[in-house]
């Protein structure tokens, strides 16, 4: 059993002062209560059960790395292999749906990761290793590269994809679907310059009622209201799902979901087109919208001025603070 020590140890990281638990990593029932973290290794990363309640992530200079739930009392690694957070209520608020994995434990990282591992040291659960300067930090962000031009001749327009919070989804040639989900390393590498990241000003707020599914009932049952970052990620998903031509022309064709009346139709994107498709369905606020969320939209709605090349709306995205 994990000793949590219930004095102040003195560790500041930029204002954040805890009690504190004297490892990386908790397994076997072991448990978060409100005052105490962990943190990784190297002190670059520390997971905090807030005193208000919440679960969060913090970078060493404090800023946010991950959010889990607010209001809760504790966290705890089951013996089932779930690590969940708990009300005081014994209100599960949120998981990382690992149950059934009895002997897993989770372990904070000097990447960035958290991680919830297997008895046997298999990842079932983890956020993602935390990417460097000039990578993509939320979703919706836009990452860009050169192309080879030794396999196309358009290489100087470059290529751009959106960041998934995981992985780069893109419009791409080859195979049967255009849309392909690459990690950010295999995006790096397929080109001879990787330009960084455009991390766009986008702000909250929820997006009207839509379906991501491929199949979506009339009544509107799968229909859901999500935040704008999260709109633009289950878009492109579920245009992977759907599938995709891959197009030179700088016109995007959106494929269709099904319904009762209607079979499902595949889509026909570029590389920007397929960006700036999924940047425009964060657009979609529900009405009254703030001047922020109208400042955006006028933003978006440039995209699509010509000329419009991969490049020109990567660098437009980079100026929209």
């Amino acid at each position: 059993m994990l000793f949590i020590r219930n004095v102040l140890i003195g560790v500041c990281l930029s204002g954040i002062a805890a009690q504190g638990v004297a490892a990386e990593k908790l397994s076997g029932n072991d448990r978060l209560e409100r005052g105490q973290y962990l943190q990784s290794a190297k002190a670059a990363y520390s997971l905090y059960m807030q005193p208000d309640g919440s679960l969060v992530m913090y970078r060493k200079d404090g800023t946010v790395r991950h959010r889990m739930s607010k209001h809760g009392e504790f966290a705890i690694m089951q013996y089932d292999g779930n690590f969940v957070e708990y009300s005081k209520f014994a209100v599960a608020l949120w998981n990382t749906g690992t149950p059934g994995n009895p002997g897993a434990w989770l372990r904070i990282q000097d990447d960035g990761n958290l991680v919830v591992f297997s008895s046997v040291n298999t990842p079932l659960w983890d956020i993602g290793v935390e990417n460097g300067e000039n990578d993509p930090r939320q979703q919706g962000d836009v990452v860009g590269r050169d192309l080879d031009l030794h396999s196309i001749p358009l290489g100087p327009v470059g290529h751009i994809g959106l960041w998934t919070g995981k992985r780069v989804i893109q419009a791409s040639e080859g195979g049967d679907n255009a849309i392909k989900l690459v990690s950010l390393n295999e995006f790096k590498a397929a080109g001879p310059h990787y330009w960084g990241t455009a991390r766009p000003y986008i702000p909250d707020g929820m997006i009207e009622r839509a379906c991501y599914e491929k199949f979506c009932p009339g009544n509107g049952s799968k229909h859901v209201s999500v935040q704008a970052r999260i709109a633009m990620v289950r878009f492109t998903e579920q245009q992977e799902m759907l599938g995709a031509d891959y197009s030179l022309l700088p016109y995007a064709q959106s494929a269709q979901y099904a319904d009762e009346s209607r079979r499902a139709t595949r889509g026909s994107f570029r590389c920007d087109s397929f960006v700036t498709a999924a940047l425009r369905r964060g657009t979609n606020y529900v009405k009254p919208i703030t001047k922020a969320q109208s400042l955006w939209s006028d933003r978006v709605d440039t995209l699509f001025d010509a000329p419009v090349l991969p490049t020109t709306v990567f660098d437009k995205l980079k100026s929209f603070k």
